[in-house]
């Protein structure tokens, strides 16, 4: 039997969920193993579309995929209809034979026939050689990550652990986080994404992938997201919504308390 490469089937390939699920185990190295529910809450539980997947096949199981999903962006309150990668892996034994290029000229090809204005990845060091054969372009500066060190002893004894990788906690425990609507107003200027009320829900609230703690006043709400870098501790924002069109240093300062 042949390799295909081919867009995955809800209906058709739901028998090859559990060998897509262990070959992606097998493909990241990873200790546990993810289940059928969590495939179908990440590629077909979003209220507002369904994940795009540009699979392997071979012998009726999933070698390889590359998955993009809708990721609206929104300037000047007009949407740009984009598309983000949710997935990417090829088992080792697939490996430097050209496969993931193909899962990803596969997935450009389904964009245009959907009318898609851009794609955006955001690949890792295996993964990004294929992005490049692809004529992918990389955009310096788009994204900015911004420190804020909360200097203690803990941080002075393990200061080096900044390098580390990055883990964040798991509690598995669903949440209720109570979300308003996006301010579109407040990014104006910038392009910025745009995630409704039930996206959210869906993203931080259904299945949590992390342990996620939730901040709001009157002025706006975050969702931050808890781990360690060795044996430091780190909150990441992931999301903030300014309720208010106006924020001051004293709001952030609000945040900054709350969770230290």
């Amino acid at each position: 039997m042949k390799e295909e490469i081919r867009l995955f089937d809800e209906v058709i390939d739901k028998e090859c969920i559990n060998a897509f699920i262990e070959n992606r185990k097998e493909s990241y190295g990873h200790q546990y193993r993810e289940s059928e529910n969590w495939f179908f809450w990440k590629f077909y539980g979003r209220p507002d579309t369904k994940s795009r997947l540009s699979c392997l096949f071979f012998e009726n199981q999933i070698f390889g995929c590359n998955s993009f999903c809708s990721y609206p962006l929104v300037f000047e309150k007009r949407r740009i209809n984009a598309l983000l990668t949710y997935e990417n892996f090829v088992h080792p034994k697939f490996q430097k034979k050209g496969i993931f290029k193909k899962l990803i000229e596969l997935s450009e090809k389904n964009s245009v026939v959907e009318n898609f204005s851009l794609l955006m990845a955001f690949p890792n060091v295996k993964s990004l050689p294929g992005y490049l054969s692809r004529e992918w372009t990389h955009i310096e500066g788009y994204i900015n990550y911004w420190l804020k060190p909360i200097f203690s002893r803990r941080l002075l004894l393990n200061v080096f652990d900044i390098r580390k990788k990055f883990v964040a906690d798991i509690d598995g425990v669903k949440n209720r986080f109570e979300f308003e609507e996006f301010n579109e107003s407040f990014y104006s200027n910038v392009i910025t994404s745009f995630w409704d009320k039930k996206s959210l829900e869906w993203r931080f609230n259904e299945r949590p992938q992390s342990k996620y703690m939730f901040f709001k006043t009157s002025k706006l709400e975050s969702v931050l997201r808890l781990g360690q870098r060795g044996k430091l501790i780190e909150l990441q924002i992931l999301y903030l919504n300014p309720i208010n069109d106006r924020l001051s240093k004293h709001d952030f300062k609000e945040l900054e308390k709350k969770n230290t």
